[in-house]
């Protein structure tokens, strides 16, 4: 195995979900000799810098768990290099946390998963995961326009990917990008700046012209730029891999049996590089750092939008109860379209057949009503 370099480190940051997150690495990562399974590690390895995007949402899943991350920098980036060699390092890579007793292993890294993933779990006795372009969440949901699946090149012309779009073809059109220059810009921590939006314009060019409404981002590096490419193409949707990533290796884990379910004031994780630049353990740092934070604002403000829906519903039932100034087949209306009789917001065209009425009616009737409902409610909210 190739020698590690490393650099000792330790920092607290703000907690996710209320616990303190310690994260250690040491000049020898500590071999982990716990006889308990469920205390055991979870592997993560990635070419380089974009596995640090996988890490941080594990630790947002299962924040009892520790993690050994494994980046073989070196070696990155992995998408433009020949099947065989990516084989071998993914191999290389499994060594080297196989060695570290770890409970499972991440791939965090599309471009080994399409090279390696099926020898890999031939080859290693305990669970393997991979990643793959996030193209069957993309399709179901919904989008108005066609989809991009951006990643490597070696990603994108493997049988296992093209598997994959042909599952998905029949619902909308599929457009594909090798986008390697993404990937360096990520390696050197450049996230952001006139450097990052020029790649990206050239890159992907008018989206708009080219019909496309969501991209999937296939490269766990590319989840790094997802701020830079909404600055620039707002009107576009961001898929990845990662929650479903996450979240498979837990309902694995569990169904196990090892999953850690004793609850931990610290999650410890051994950050690990191939190369000897003393750079990169701080540029790992440095990422994860900034990948927990921006989960912690995501949930703090999906919590947020949650508590202001509860708070919209309460206000429109107090109305749709108590008010005078809507009719009762306002009050009707109302009580359909936002959910007050049915779990979710009510189209136009299934209150239209409740009511018996025309569409072109209730819509008129409904924009109305909504009026009257935001000039009684809005200085309550």
């Amino acid at each position: 195995m190739r020698r590690l370099g490393f650099c000792p480190f330790y920092l607290i940051i703000d907690s996710i979900r209320n616990k303190i997150i310690c994260i250690i690495d040491y000049l020898r990562a500590g071999e982990c000799m716990n006889t308990d399974n469920t205390k055991r590690p979870i592997g993560v390895f990635d070419s380089g810098m974009g596995g640090i995007s996988v890490l941080a949402e594990l630790m947002e899943w299962m924040p009892n768990e520790s993690f050994v991350y494994f980046g073989d920098t070196m070696n990155a980036p992995y998408g433009v290099r020949p099947k065989k060699e990516v084989r071998d390092l993914a191999f290389d890579a499994c060594e080297y946390l196989s060695e570290k007793r770890v409970k499972a292993i991440v791939v965090a890294c599309n471009t080994a998963t399409s090279a390696a993933i099926s020898d890999l779990r031939k080859n290693f006795p305990i669970p393997i995961v991979g990643m793959e372009p996030a193209l069957k969440v993309a399709v179901e949901s919904r989008p108005r326009g066609a989809v991009l699946v951006m990643a490597t090149p070696m990603t994108l012309k493997e049988k296992k990917f093209h598997d994959l779009m042909e599952c998905f073809s029949q619902e909308c059109r599929i457009e594909t990008l090798p986008a390697p220059g993404l990937v360096d810009l990520v390696e050197r921590g450049v996230l952001e700046g006139d450097e990052v939006e020029e790649e990206l314009r050239g890159c992907l060019g008018d989206l708009a012209e080219k019909g496309v409404s969501t991209i999937v981002l296939g490269c766990t590096h590319f989840v790094f730029l997802d701020e830079a490419i909404s600055k620039i193409y707002g009107h576009v949707s961001l898929v990845d891999g990662n929650k479903g990533t996450a979240r498979h290796l837990m309902n694995l884990l569990t169904g196990r049996d090892l999953l850690n379910r004793e609850t931990l004031d610290e999650t410890r994780v051994d950050l690990c590089s191939s190369s000897e630049d003393p750079e990169t353990i701080d540029m790992f740092k440095r990422l994860l750092k900034n990948r927990i934070e921006k989960i912690m604002n995501s949930r703090k403000k999906m919590e947020t939008e949650k508590e202001l829906e509860k708070r919209i519903i309460e206000e429109i039932r107090l109305v749709i109860r108590e008010n005078k100034k809507l009719s009762e087949v306002e009050k009707k209306l109302i009580s359909y379209r936002y959910g007050i009789q049915r779990d979710k917001l009510t189209e136009s065209e299934k209150i239209a057949r409740k009511l018996n009425m025309p569409k072109a009616k209730v819509e008129i009737l409904m924009e109305n009503a909504e009026r009257k409902l935001f000039n009684i409610i809005k200085d309550r909210i």
